[in-house]
């Protein structure tokens, strides 16, 4: 198996295990917590309170309801008193948690208020105050006595109300409302760190390739649906310090999540429908800015245009399902098939998300977080899958390039060589015995490869030798050799031309002793480039085998001693070496046929 191709495979089994071993842990942690008996076995559940109480509204009017619940509203009425008894202390219980909506809360009883909570207080912008659990702290002498919640609702359209009530230790209440969103919360984090994984991927592939994936843009879509489902959970004011902000973040997500989905699904159809899809995203620009000045102005709260968010979503999915229905008329389809797949999961979670949520069910972002993480497996899927296939037509085009580039030199080397009936062939029999010298010394296969191109063009520099010089059959002048000499300077300079590293070093000092007396620089001994020292025998053993317009062949033997001769003075005694061992395995010239 070829070098490379066995680091590519040894890479690739490198990711198979981390990924097989990755997915074993996360596999050990899902069947552990599904299997395992639970560590909470020993806590007492928290105790719910359910008890009749009378409500007495601003006017005077009292009515007798059961709490946890909701009352009628009476119009112009802004404050409702709810009194009830609380039960009495059950073992070591110290703590009363109320979920509270929309309303500010006073509690009082055995004559000491107990809390006072108001959102204003906690959310100086917008207007209304998002759901969370008010956790109150019970002294003993106030278990058993009368209690009083004294609502204030922000106006006539909320209803006062008390949500659901447990009582208990405070660790056990506050255990109990993590434990029950927990499932929500390691799924939404989980789903960010992957958005995160895959939004760097996403970017190094841009910035490498010059071409954006659409799972850059799915990846944001994706972690701002994870954020939304952080942000909205329950669980988030165990999290946050000020949880009312960050449920304000959920409804913000929500109404700019539309705009990322349009970017990715016009990077999937490759903007066939740009006008359409950008000018719906210049609608959800402007609702966003419509829907962020009347919060911060206090004009509405985030959740009470949660409608029209979910209404663009909504159009961004049905613009999505039109463009694709043309995609598949025109049988364009085959272009994003596993993205379009892919997108049936979200759709069905949208669907269901909005059904419950209408329904008034509460199943957090569970639904919706599955289908988004289908999604983003099926556009990583496809993602590796046409970055693979980019690679490979990039592979193609560089060999077709390459193999243009070989042509080319190989077509010039043989220019060369015509110049004279003598040379026939020699810069190719130089390159192949620069070969077998460099495996003698160790060159790996691709360092051989380079070598043979550079050795290819090291007589390039002749071209620019007149043809009367170089066919001269008697002896030259030494104005007629010095000429000759520039060959290789002019060699370097034409090659120095291509951008490929080091293809004139071997045209520059190939002519160089080792014992410093060489041309055209004089260098010596390991000054030489090592290229150019085995080039250097090479070319001499090639040039004492092949006739000359002054003389014939030389026998091989004779060969061999001049060689021997000069090691140490003309050539690098090791490279000389290795030229030594290859006449002695070939006696009868076979080597250079």
């Amino acid at each position: 198996m070829p070098e490379k191709q066995q680091a590519v495979w040894q890479h690739h089994l490198f990711l198979l295990s981390f990924f097989l071993l990755s997915a074993s842990i996360v596999l050990y942690w899902i069947v552990s917590q599904l299997t395992f008996p639970s560590d909470h076995a020993s806590l007492p559940d928290p105790v719910p309170l359910a008890t009749p109480a009378v409500v007495t509204y601003a006017d005077g009017t009292k009515e007798t309801v059961t709490i946890p619940g909701s009352f009628p509203i009476h119009e112009g009425t802004h404050v409702a008193a709810v009194s009830f008894h609380l039960p009495e202390q059950d073992g070591d219980a110290n703590c009363l948690a109320v979920a509270n909506r929309d309303v500010n809360l006073t509690l009082t009883a055995g004559g000491q208020t107990l809390l006072q909570y108001t959102a204003e207080k906690t959310q100086p912008v917008g207007k209304y105050a998002p759901f969370s659990y008010l956790f109150i702290h019970i002294p003993r002498d106030c278990w058993g006595t009368e209690a009083v919640f004294t609502i204030h609702t922000p106006d006539d359209s909320i209803a006062p109300a008390i949500g659901d009530m447990f009582y208990g230790r405070k660790y056990i209440l506050v255990m109990s409302l993590l434990h029950a969103n927990l499932p929500e919360v390691i799924a939404a984090a989980m789903l960010l760190i992957a958005c995160l994984i895959s939004l760097i991927f996403s970017i190094h592939y841009s910035m490498r390739s010059r071409k954006i994936l659409p799972l850059l843009y799915l990846s944001i879509a994706t972690g701002l649906i994870a954020i939304w489902a952080l942000a909205n959970s329950p669980a988030r004011q165990i999290f946050f310090p000020n949880y009312s902000a960050i449920r304000d973040v959920a409804f913000m997500v929500v109404a700019f999540i539309p705009a990322p989905f349009l970017f990715y699904l016009n990077c999937l159809q490759k903007g066939r429908y740009v006008r359409l899809l950008h000018g719906t995203a210049i609608v959800i620009f402007l609702d966003f800015l419509a829907q962020s000045a009347a919060y911060f102005l206090r004009l509405r709260g985030w959740n009470q245009m949660f409608l029209v968010s979910a209404l663009l979503l909504t159009a961004v999915v049905i613009e999505y399902f039109l463009t694709l229905l043309v995609d598949i008329r025109k049988g364009r389809i085959h272009e994003y098939l596993l993205s379009a797949i892919g997108l049936i999961f979200p759709a069905l979670a949208a669907v269901v998300q909005a059904f419950t949520y209408l329904q008034q069910h509460n199943i957090g972002g569970l639904v919706a977080i599955a289908g988004l993480a289908v999604l983003l497996a099926f556009e990583i899927t496809a993602s590796i899958h046409n970055a693979r296939r980019t690679a490979m037509e990039r592979d193609q085009a560089l060999l077709d390039v390459n193999n243009l580039s070989i042509q080319a030199m190989q077509a010039l080397a043989k220019t060369v060589d015509a110049k004279s009936s003598y040379t026939a062939n020699h810069s190719e029999r130089v390159a192949k015995y620069a070969c077998m010298i460099a495996e003698k010394a160790g060159y790996d296969a691709e360092a051989r490869r380079r070598l043979y191109y550079i050795a290819l063009l090291h007589d390039v520099g002749k071209i620019g030798i007149p043809d009367e010089i170089i066919n001269k059959p008697g002896k030259l002048t030494d104005e007629e050799y010095a000429t000759i000499q520039t060959h290789s300077v002019i060699g370097a300079n034409i090659l120095k031309r291509i951008k490929i590293p080091d293809l004139f070093i071997g045209a520059r000092w190939h002519h160089e002793r080792y014992d410093g007396r060489g041309y055209p620089d004089g260098l010596k001994g390991t000054e030489i480039p090592e290229i150019a020292r085995i080039i250097a025998v090479a070319d001499a053993y090639d040039a004492m085998t092949s006739n000359r317009s002054y003389r014939g062949i030389i026998p091989q033997e004779k060969v061999r001693r001049e060689i021997e001769r000069n090691k140490g003075t003309q050539f690098d005694p090791q490279f000389a070496d290795a030229m030594l061992e290859i006449i002695d395995s070939d006696p009868d010239y076979r080597y250079h046929g």
